[in-house]
Order: C-alpha cells, then structure tokens, then sequence
C-alpha cells in the first residue's frame, strides 16, 4: 500500500513535486484500507461512477452494492478523528449516527471579511 498526492495530473508533474510513501505497518495497512478507504467506498451521499466513456453518475443509497441508509464519507471520517488516534472499537458501519442526540454538529467557522 502506498499513499500519495490524489491529484496526479500531468499539469501538476510540471511545477510541482509529488509524493508518494509506502506504508510498512501491517496494524496502518489494515486501519487505512478498513477506517479510511473502506469509508469512502461507502459513501453514497456525495460520490459519483465514472463510467468508460467519460460521464459521472451520481451513487445512491443502494446502488452499486452501496448501502441502502446515507452514509457520506467525510463526516464519517470526521467522526473517526473525533474518537483520537486510536482505532474505533467498534467500526463505522451503515446506519451508524455521525452525531448521536446530545452531540452537536461542529459549527462551521466564519471566515473575516477584509
């Protein structure tokens, strides 16, 4: 498993220096690929399938073998760094509830005007 800049497009070769690790640890390799990985190929609020001739279709709940309750990746893994840098006793399945009652929605920040 290596982890590198998403963004590998031939522009950004040219001005830029990309780079890309690999990760040894047996312990991250399962974390990353169930915790973070295994989340976003989840996500069926915000994700799209790029099909061969080039068109986006946007993912529902239950399709393409995506769970049939909302489960949108970022929020998800906002929740995971809320918990710590510890892996999640129990994982983040569907039908598991972002912000449980009694816990607030983080509020957005307010960028200053100039």
């Amino acid at each position: 498993m290596w982890l590198s800049s998403a963004d590998w497009m031939p522009r950004n070769f040219i001005r830029r220096v990309e780079v890309a690790f690999p990760i040894e640890d047996s312990s991250l390799k399962d974390r990353i690929g169930e915790e973070i990985l295994g989340t976003q190929l989840l996500d069926n609020v915000k994700s799209r399938f790029l099909h061969p001739d080039g068109h986006y279709e946007r993912i529902l709940p239950g399709s393409y073998g995506t769970p049939t309750t909302p489960v949108r990746s970022q929020e998800r893994l906002m929740a995971l760094a809320r918990r710590g840098s510890a892996p999640a006793e129990q994982p983040l399945v569907a039908g598991h509830e972002m912000f449980p009652p009694g816990e607030r929605r983080p509020a957005r920040r307010r960028r200053k005007r100039l």
